[in-house]
């Protein structure tokens, strides 16, 4: 899916909770478009008398949660071009940060991993305890939910 807009979000669940009723399925969005209330996806989200569950956010965007893979110091330097773009008050909109993305990330095209991302046991590790670092403002609820659903079978803490 392309979109995170909620009134399409809403149909694709519905979709696929029909193909797959006995499965518990969990919605991952970017919360820029929310935050900024695009097409009053906030509104929507909010007044939505949850037929679906509790959407797993990316504070603010996809990029946000690939950044959160990185080291620290990597990551404290890129919050700074953030916070100097207001981007934890009015998240930034793709023409902005996609130049800051690609300075990181070589040759990044939007919707792609990076060609070098690699994701192991260790950019795991790294992502859950950036996650909950007090120092970075990033966070990502899925990450959250990854690293709960994965203590069940190994120990990445």
């Amino acid at each position: 899916m392309e979109t995170g807009h909620f009134k399409e979000v809403r149909k694709k669940y519905k979709c696929e909770k029909k193909k797959n009723k006995k499965s518990k399925l969990c919605i991952w969005i970017d919360k820029d478009i929310y935050k900024r209330n695009e097409n009053r996806n906030n509104d929507e989200y909010i007044k939505e008398p949850k037929s679906i569950p509790d959407f797993r956010f990316n504070y603010f965007n996809f990029e946000d949660f690939l950044i959160l893979h990185l080291d620290r110091n990597s990551i404290l330097e890129y919050q700074k071009k953030c916070e100097d773009k207001n981007h934890f008050n009015i998240p930034m909109k793709v023409e902005v940060y996609m130049p800051l993305i690609k300075n990181i990330f070589s040759g990044y095209k939007k919707g792609t991993l990076p060609a070098d991302f690699v994701i192991s046991e260790e950019s795991l590790k790294r992502l859950f305890l950036n996650n909950q670092d007090s120092d970075i403002k990033f966070r990502s609820d899925f990450a959250g939910f990854l690293q709960e659903e994965t203590a069940k079978f190994v120990n990445l803490t």
